[in-house]
């Protein structure tokens, strides 16, 4: 089966304020003081979502803290030079849940690079089963 015209979302990773550095850099634990270093200028926001919908992104969510897109599989093929798969994963009940990985970490264009650190697609969850959460 093509998977190509298959929809996908992913989460975009800004650059912070401070040394143009995103959450995924940060040094240390993140508090209250300091966690405004790592969020994006509003120009970053504004250039990262202007660039992200020239290249036919579609922007789903617009937050302080980032964005969250979403684009036909060969898109990001395309704009983040990657081989995407997809899985499944078994879920509790016996259930599976399917999804999309990249082969690689998705490489960001040269003209986003300034505004995004990442771009990650989603995974589902692991779910533990509530007896392996308690001694007998």
């Amino acid at each position: 089966m093509n998977h190509n015209n298959v929809v996908l979302t992913a989460e975009v990773i800004l650059k912070g304020r401070s040394h143009k550095k995103s959450i995924l850099e940060a040094k240390g634990s993140i508090t209250s003081e300091n966690v405004s270093e790592c969020l994006p200028s509003e120009f970053t926001i504004e250039k990262a979502v202007e660039i992200l919908e020239k290249y036919g992104f579609k922007i789903l969510s617009r937050r302080r803290t980032g964005v969250t897109i979403s684009g036909e599989m060969k898109l990001f093929e395309q704009k983040f030079n990657t081989i995407i798969q997809k899985r499944s994963k078994e879920m509790m009940e016996g259930g599976s849940v399917e999804y999309f990985v990249s082969k690689q970490p998705l490489n960001i264009p040269e003209d986003l690079s300034p505004y995004v650190d990442a771009v990650v697609l989603p995974v589902p969850p692991t779910f533990f089963m509530e007896r392996a959460l308690y001694y007998p």
